[in-house]
């Protein structure tokens, strides 16, 4: 475990709502759906005041880049990541200036990790 878990909001936080739980592998599916507007909000709200976000991307990044497979899609560092890429559809509700800097980041982080294993 990384010194960071013990401190990272969903990890420490009482989250045990169910709902709440699986939605961070379901995030962006059906966008217009009621429960999940409420669901994605959350989620964002949870993490974009997060102090680890760029930690909890790199690491699911990290993993991606590793052939074990074993984070190969989900919600890190408050975006969506499909098998170690920016997924632009389960991210498009976001504005899209906030994608574009998504975007940068993961590829930025992914360039990094690769300059990393060189």
């Amino acid at each position: 475990m990384r010194e960071w878990h013990s401190e990272a909001p969903c990890l420490v936080e009482d989250i045990n709502d169910l709902t709440f739980i699986d939605f961070f592998e379901n995030y962006g599916l059906d966008p217009d759906s009621p429960s999940e507007v409420d669901s994605r909000e959350r989620v964002d709200n949870l993490c974009s005041g997060c102090p680890f976000k760029r930690d909890c991307l790199k690491e699911a990044l990290e993993k991606s880049f590793d052939g074990n497979g074993r984070t190969s899609s989900g919600v890190f560092g408050g975006m969506y990541i499909s098998l170690g890429y920016y997924d632009i559809m389960r991210n498009k509700h976001k504005p899209i200036l906030q994608r574009r800097q998504e975007e940068s980041l993961v590829k930025e982080l992914r360039k990094e990790i690769r300059d990393e294993s060189a």
